[in-house]
């Protein structure tokens, strides 16, 4: 499909980017950014990036500068890691067991769509 070569969307709805997702995800990498624990839980790898104001050393003239950091997590981290998107920082258990579900939403989800 020569139209999705070179295009980007950008889409707010996260229940329009799931089936989005889910369309392509098998032709094509595809990459989303998003705040939704949903739509994350449908992603094959899942990778925070935390912004931290750091100060101390000095750099191009500055004490104080922005540190972004990135990991992958996966099993239990991953599914704090929804809660507390879900949730906030306070990831309280009844948010983790959403996570939990979500994760097994987004697999079926993902299943179905090989079908």
């Amino acid at each position: 499909d020569q139209t999705m070569k070179s295009s980007v969307k950008l889409i707010d709805d996260g229940i329009i980017l799931e089936g989005m997702n889910g369309d392509m995800s098998g032709q094509r990498q595809v990459l989303s950014i998003t705040h939704s624990p949903s739509v994350a839980a449908i992603a094959d790898r899942h990778i925070v990036i935390q912004r931290e104001a750091k100060t101390g050393v000095e750099r191009r003239g500055h004490k104080e500068y922005v540190q972004i950091l990135a990991a992958t997590v996966d099993g239990l981290d991953r599914r704090r890691e929804l809660a507390r998107m879900a949730s906030g920082d306070l990831a309280s258990d009844e948010a983790e067991i959403f996570a939990e579900a979500l994760i097994r939403d987004g697999s079926l989800h993902k299943k179905k769509q090989q079908q």
